[in-house]
C-alpha cells in the first residue's frame, strides 16, 4: 500500500511535511538561482559601453527590459515561496482549504501557489493557488466529496 494512501493520518502527515520540506528547498534554491540572474543582467546593463546607448534600442535597454521582467519572475517566485512556508505543517485538514495536499481520483494538488507537476517518491503532485478555478469547484470538500470541472469528475479520495 502506497503511503500517501494509507489510514494512518501520522504516516499521511509525515509524508506531507517531507513534502513540503522538499518544496521549500527547491523553491528556495530557484530563488537563489533567480536572484543571482538577476544581479548578472544588472551588472550586464551596467557594462554596456556608454557609445551604445546612442542607438535607437541601445543594447542597455534591451537588457533592462530582460532585468525587468526577470523582476517580475523574481516577484513572484518569492510570493509562493512564502506562502508554501505559510503552510502548517503539523496540521492534517479535513476540507479542502489554503494548505491542504489533497488526493483526487486523477491527482495530487497542494492548495497554495500553482506549480508545475513535481515528482516525489512516485506522485505526481502540482501546485494550485485559491484563485484557481479548480480549486473554487473542490474548495471546502472532504473525503469521499465529489465535484465535477471542466467536463471532469473529481473525487476527492484523501485531504491532508
Amino acid at each position: 500500500m502506497s503511503l500517501i494512501l494509507s489510514n494512518n493520518r501520522v504516516d499521511t502527515l509525515n509524508w506531507k511535511k517531507d513534502f513540503l520540506t522538499e518544496l521549500i528547498r527547491r523553491k528556495e534554491l530557484e530563488l537563489e538561482k533567480l536572484t543571482e540572474s538577476q544581479e548578472d543582467r544588472l551588472e550586464d546593463a551596467n557594462r554596456i559601453d556608454s557609445d551604445k546607448r546612442n542607438t535607437i534600442e541601445s543594447p542597455q535597454e534591451e537588457e533592462m527590459e530582460e532585468v525587468e521582467q526577470n523582476a517580475n519572475t523574481l516577484d513572484r517566485a518569492s510570493r509562493d515561496l512564502n506562502k508554501f512556508k505559510k503552510i502548517s505543517k503539523d496540521t492534517a485538514y479535513n476540507k479542502v482549504s489554503f494548505g491542504a495536499l489533497v488526493h483526487t481520483n486523477d491527482k495530487y494538488f497542494l492548495i497554495a501557489a500553482p506549480f508545475a507537476e513535481i515528482d516525489y517518491h512516485d506522485k505526481k503532485i502540482f501546485g494550485i493557488s485559491e484563485d484557481s478555478p479548480l480549486f473554487q469547484a473542490i474548495k471546502g470538500l472532504e473525503k469521499g466529496d465529489k465535484a465535477k470541472f471542466k467536463d471532469k469528475d473529481y473525487k476527492i479520495d484523501l485531504v491532508i
